[in-house]
């Protein structure tokens, strides 16, 4: 029922112009709020989150191969791309989850591309390392067994 509903009941006036006026903030906070679900695919989190367990799937081979087989190009080529991909979703979903758009939109926008530009900055350091250096398997190597 609407506040001007409620005019044929037995209230004091106080309360019918207070309750009105609580009503109509309330549903104007509500709509302000509410996202926006139109826009938004129904399939949309299940892909992200297939994304996020196969990422998860791909990282175990990769650590146990360099574990186990020692430095390789091709584990090396896979770490610096399977780990901070990993790394990206799950800072993504920690900025979704506690900074959402609908509450903090600059900050929430400032924050995904600042995670955006320093994902590719990583990608790109990840590769010029394995390309020109003795890559991340063997520098985890090096590091652990304290021979830098």
């Amino acid at each position: 029922m609407r506040g001007s509903d409620r005019s044929n009941q037995t209230a004091p006036l106080a309360f019918k112009s207070f309750d009105r006026v609580l009503s109509t903030g309330v549903e104007t906070a509500v709509a302000s709020n509410a996202p926006n679900l139109a826009e938004k695919s129904k399939t949309h989190g299940s892909y992200h989150w297939n994304a996020e367990r196969a990422l998860s799937v791909v990282t175990v081979p990769l650590i146990a191969s360099a574990v186990f087989a020692g430095p390789l190009p091709l584990v090396d080529f896979g770490l610096g791309i399977v780990l901070p991909l990993h790394t990206h979703m799950g800072f993504d979903v920690m900025i979704q989850d506690y900074i959402p758009y609908r509450s903090f939109g600059v900050i929430n926008t400032i924050l995904t591309w600042g995670l955006r530009i320093a994902t590719g900055v990583v990608l790109y350091g990840c590769f010029v390392f394995n390309t020109t250096d003795v890559g991340i398997t063997a520098f985890v190597k090096r590091l652990w067994t304290g021979k830098l």
